[in-house]
């Protein structure tokens, strides 16, 4: 689906809010409560031991009953001192930006959505995703069908016997597809499923430089992501509380290092239109473990 996310095998959480507690009967989908036009959310990941940080803002506004659009922008700093053949590796300054639009039909049946999403370290890598999305939904199911042009530019450092070592600009077309289905047929709990590959036009060139780039796969838009699954369970209540559950398996497109990322997160509100949302994520990787915690807030205006 084409709605932004945090955790990127916590797809579904944002989504899952929505629907739990802006809804008249125990599953509905489209767009927010009457009484409320928009949403901002703040949110702040950290993993201390991987010296990793992600500050993230996203805000959602409604043009009408049935057309929203919204923005999210992330700063993502990783830090490592070590270097290779006296070119810096792992350092990682990413900024990544996303913008968006998604549209209900009359009778709030079929959607469709558009975004256009940017990753840029100027060190590393940079890549542009253009994301154009349907829906359906019944009653109790909600499905998602995305297609994805990816442009990924790798910055990769080579040895000319009559230059010494220099940096070169790889570039590579990819496309993708996205499946999601979600299921709201239970009460107080909410069951979500999410698939997404890519595929990509010509060799791409792998650096040992890019390894702290993929030790951030769960994070949204990396653009080093070729392949993730995911499932989520969440169950809510009337007082506006949230418990959710997500497991997620990805593959690096570079080095093929698989990960497994286990998270856990509760949202509570905390005024009327203020909530908070604390997480945790452990990441299970062949380059190394990694424990994240988050912690965002939500306000509905």
């Amino acid at each position: 689906m084409f709605m932004n996310k945090r955790f990127k095998n916590n797809y579904f959480l944002l989504l899952l809010v929505l629907l739990a507690l802006n809804s008249s009967q125990s599953y509905a989908v489209g767009p927010e409560d009457a009484d409320t036009t928009g949403t901002m959310t703040i949110n702040y990941q950290a993993s201390p031991s991987d010296d990793q940080s992600i500050l993230q803002l996203d805000i959602s506004f409604e043009l009408s009953d049935a057309t929203s659009v919204y923005a999210s922008h992330a700063n993502l700093q990783a830090e490592n001192e070590e270097s290779l053949i006296n070119v810096s590796i792992n350092n990682i300054d990413a900024s990544v930006t996303e913008v968006g639009l998604e549209h209900w039909f009359s009778g709030q049946t079929l959607g469709f959505g558009v975004s256009y999403a940017s990753w840029n370290d100027d060190n590393q890598l940079k890549n542009n995703d253009l994301r154009l999305g349907l829906q359906y939904q019944s009653s109790n199911w909600l499905f998602g069908l995305d297609t994805i042009q990816r442009d990924l530019e790798l910055a990769v450092a080579v040895f000319i016997p009559s230059q010494g070592i220099i940096e070169i600009q790889r570039e590579n077309d990819g496309t993708g597809f996205g499946l999601s289905v979600l299921y709201g047929g239970w009460d107080n709990f909410l069951l979500g499923f999410e698939h997404e590959q890519f595929d990509y036009d010509g060799e791409i060139v792998d650096s040992p430089r890019f390894e702290q780039a993929q030790r951030l796969l769960f994070t949204s838009n990396n653009p080093l992501v070729e392949k993730t699954t995911s499932f989520n369970l969440a169950y809510y209540n009337k007082s506006g509380k949230l418990l959710g559950f997500g497991i997620s398996f990805d593959t690096s497109l570079l080095a093929q290092t698989d990960s497994t990322q286990y998270s856990i997160n509760y949202q509570t509100p905390l005024s009327e239109n203020l909530s908070i949302d604390l997480g945790y994520l452990f990441v299970d990787q062949e380059l190394g473990n990694s424990n994240v915690i988050s912690i965002g807030f939500s306000w509905a205006f």
